[in-house]
């Protein structure tokens, strides 16, 4: 199974998106995410996400929901 976390940044009713790799996804808009590690909670790896992809400190306040998919090679949990 792959965890996976997205970071919903909001601030000033505000929200933060990225602009994809053109070549891989095309510029698509959307929000930052990662795998988390072996070793990580959901929360921590969202923290370390957002530090590598975008350089930037969050905070963590809450958990808005988890999605579950089954691709047909693996199980997804996001």
């Amino acid at each position: 199974m792959q965890i996976v976390v997205a970071g919903v940044i909001e601030k000033n009713n505000k929200f933060l998106l990225v602009q994809e790799n053109q070549e891989r996804c095309h510029g698509k808009w959307n929000i930052p995410a990662g795998h988390v590690e072996a070793n990580e909670t959901v929360f921590e790896g969202a923290i370390r996400e957002i530090k590598e992809e975008l350089d930037t400190e969050v905070e963590v306040l809450e958990l808005l929901d988890t999605v579950e998919y089954d691709y047909p090679n693996f199980h997804l949990s996001m």
